[in-house]
Order: C-alpha cells, then structure tokens, then sequence
C-alpha cells in the first residue's frame, strides 16, 4: 500500500479570538497521493486556507496527527519543520507574495538562495523561461502586470521542484485571459514534474481540472 505525500488523522484547528476561542479545523481526516491533484472547494470562512496551511505544515494543529511525505510534521521543531517544507513544499498565493523590493529573477532564486542550492540565478532564469517571462527578469514587481506577477510566483513555487504544490486561490485576482494562462501553467508544469497539487479554490472550473474535489463547510469536510 502506498504512502500517502499528505496525510491528516483527525485533525483540529482551534484559534483565540476576540469572544474566545474558535473552531477553525474540525477533526479532520484526508490523504493526498502522490502525484494527485485536488481542489478543495467551499464558502467563504468554511476553512478551506487554513487546511491548506496546516497540510503543507505552514500552521500548526490543535490536535490530530499531520504527515508530509512519511514524516510526522505534528510535534516536530520549527527548525526541521522549515528544512522539510524548503525542500519539498511549493506555495502559490491569491495576493503573489512577492518581495517588492527584488526583481523578478531575484525572487525566484531566492528559495534557492536559503537552500544553499548551486547556481541559483541560472535555475531562476530557467524557470521563468518555463512561465515565458526570461524578458521580465529585471522587473521590479510593480512593473509586472497581475497576471505576470503570479507567473513569478508560480515560477519560484516550481524552482525547487518540490514534491508538494500548494495553491491558495491562484487565480482569485487575475482576469479571465490570466486566469486560463495560469491554470494552464499550473496543471503543465505539475503533469511535467509528477507534482502533488493541493489546490484551493472559489472556481467549480478550476476545480474539476483536478482528480478529486473534496468540499469542506463550517470546518469539516463534506
């Protein structure tokens, strides 16, 4: 039987709010095989980003148990947390993410920098040659358009070529014409490198390209 890339047993997510505490996440359990895609689709507030966030180990659980690629994630240190989700775990936000005061080819080797990695401009600029932006290189991201903004921060996503994608409303801010490019990078790119794709979204579209779509309401899965 095959390990799955993403697993999650029971899983909660209880945050402090103003009037108390908050269910967020409520015993959750879901597996991710690897090289499968998934949309997880659901209202407003229903929880769906911060099941992403506590899938890829960028949130930490109340309670339940989190595995990423066999290694339980759930007690383990920020310290090893960090190297696990640098090497293998890739994250495409709705808002790009990117750092406004670096280029374009600085953002995408910047993965690559904090990882020790060998020639990290060569590998970015071969990236961003994948999302067709080789010639946007030197542009700061307020000179990117939307839609070119989420091409780098697509690019730098895949510039390790993690095992793991995670894509938090990709297309939330793009128009129509973006919203196709992206979503046709997003699946190319994951088909061409055999990548797990978690994917958050408002779109049914979007969703039904994935193999599976799981629904998620009021903090548990449907």
């Amino acid at each position: 039987m095959r390990t799955p890339v993403i697993s999650l047993q029971n899983v909660s997510l209880t945050l402090k709010g103003n009037a108390g505490n908050v269910n967020i996440i409520k015993n959750i359990s879901l597996n991710i095989d690897q090289a499968e895609s998934v949309g997880l689709i659901g209202p407003s507030g229903s929880g769906k980003s911060s099941l992403l966030m506590l899938a890829g180990g960028l949130e930490r659980a109340s309670s339940g148990e989190i595995e990423i690629l066999g290694q339980v994630i759930t007690e383990m240190s920020e310290d090893r947390l960090s190297k696990l989700r640098r090497n293998n775990v890739g994250v495409v936000f709705q808002s790009f993410h990117l750092i406004p005061t670096l280029t374009a080819l600085e953002n995408v080797a910047t993965p690559l920098e904090i990882s020790f990695s060998k020639n990290p401009n060569k590998h970015a600029i071969m990236a961003l040659d994948r999302v067709g932006l080789s010639h946007r290189a030197d542009h700061y991201p307020s000179q990117l358009s939307g839609g070119e903004q989420q091409r780098v921060a697509l690019a730098r996503a895949y510039v390790s070529n993690p095992k793991i994608l995670l894509a938090d409303e990709p297309t939330g801010n793009l128009d129509e014409e973006n919203t196709k490019a992206i979503v046709d990078l997003l699946f190319e790119i994951k088909n061409e490198n055999d990548t797990t794709l978690f994917l958050v979204t408002h779109s049914r579209e979007l969703a039904k390209k994935c193999d599976r779509i799981i629904k998620i309401r009021d903090g548990k899965l449907l």
